[in-house]
């Protein structure tokens, strides 16, 4: 999940999951599904 980062703050995107910060709504991002798949072979 997209996280703090005490240097950069909220800034930095990154993780599996996007987080809206005004909403917290959580969105899997495009790279969990292409993780995913390799979890499924």
């Amino acid at each position: 999940m997209d996280n703090f980062e005490w240097q950069k703050g909220f800034g930095m995107m990154f993780g599996l999951i996007a987080v809206d910060r005004s909403t917290q709504e959580r969105k899997p991002k495009e790279s969990l599904a292409y993780l995913g798949s390799f979890a499924a072979e």
